[in-house]
């Protein structure tokens, strides 16, 4: 796993485990505090992690949402199939 890529997994932000992963190799913390700002660090690396069950409900009603967009945008009229 690359630094880069622990920088930008959660949908451009840091994936919470970065500061633990990384304060072996250099200043983690004051890297990030310094990259986001003290509030948004707090946000991201010291709130407590969502439950896996809720993320994952999460995740499957936005799969589904993106599947009902997809069907609905390939829907033809069925005067215009042949």
């Amino acid at each position: 796993m690359t630094f880069s890529y622990c920088r930008r997994e959660a949908m451009g932000k840091p994936c919470f485990k970065a500061v633990d992963c990384w304060y072996l190799f250099f200043d983690a913390e004051r890297f990030f505090r310094n990259e986001l700002g003290d509030e948004l660090f707090e946000q991201i690396f010291m709130a407590p992690p969502r439950p896996r069950l809720v993320t994952l409900v999460d995740l499957i009603a936005q799969a589904t949402q993106t599947i009902k967009k997809d069907s609905d945008s390939s829907d033809v009229p069925s005067d215009r199939r042949h």
